[in-house]
């Protein structure tokens, strides 16, 4: 009998976090997200993106996230180049996925935008050799 008790304890356990898991997403963006030449960190208040080519986005307060896991936040791009250039980060959750598009407001009409697939807990992959696209 008490064994099983304990595996319908465990049913119920296990139930419930399935169901958590589909919950929706929470408040803000949250953990350590990396991918082919880019890092996001949104461990800290303000998080940062490192990007190719030494730059860094600067986000001034932490991502919110809509129901259904998206955002699109405002931000700034620092490099040797520039300072605080404006970008445009769009973003989507889908499971352990993030995709990222960044947008540069006055880039000529045509520019593509620069998409990012990034994994969840994983630092961001930079080739030793650099290629500037943005």
């Amino acid at each position: 009998m008490a064994l099983l008790t304990r595996l319908l304890r465990s049913g119920i356990v296990a139930s419930a976090a399935i169901a958590c898991a589909d919950a929706a997403f929470g408040p803000t963006l949250t953990d350590r997200w990396g991918g082919s030449g880019v890092e996001l960190d949104a461990r800290q208040a303000c998080p940062t993106m490192r990007l190719n080519c030494g730059q860094t986005v600067r986000f001034r307060d932490a991502i919110p996230l809509t129901a259904d896991g998206a955002f699109t936040v405002e931000a700034g791009l620092a490099s040797a180049v520039t300072s605080g250039a404006p970008v445009t980060v769009t973003g989507q959750l889908t499971g352990p996925h993030l995709v990222l598009t960044l947008t540069f407001p006055g880039t000529a009409a045509g520019t593509p935008a620069q998409q990012f697939l990034l994994y969840r807990g994983r630092a961001g992959d930079f080739p030793t050799e650099v290629i500037c696209a943005l």
